[in-house]
């Protein structure tokens, strides 16, 4: 996806709590303009099985 590329990745992930950092990813995912559908639609499922297994735990 290229976000854990990007030179923010370690900034926003600093001292963030999981789920403030998988909804900023969403937001990401939902306005990053390089994603195409599928991509995009794939990236928000693993936000959202990641956010299950994190309240699962």
């Amino acid at each position: 996806m290229g976000l854990l590329d990007s030179q923010y990745a370690e900034i926003v992930a600093a001292g963030v709590p999981v789920s403030t950092l998988i909804a900023n990813c969403r937001t990401i995912v939902s306005v990053h303009l390089d994603l195409d559908e599928q991509q995009s639609t794939k990236a928000k499922g693993l936000l959202s099985d990641i956010d299950g297994l994190m309240k699962a735990s």
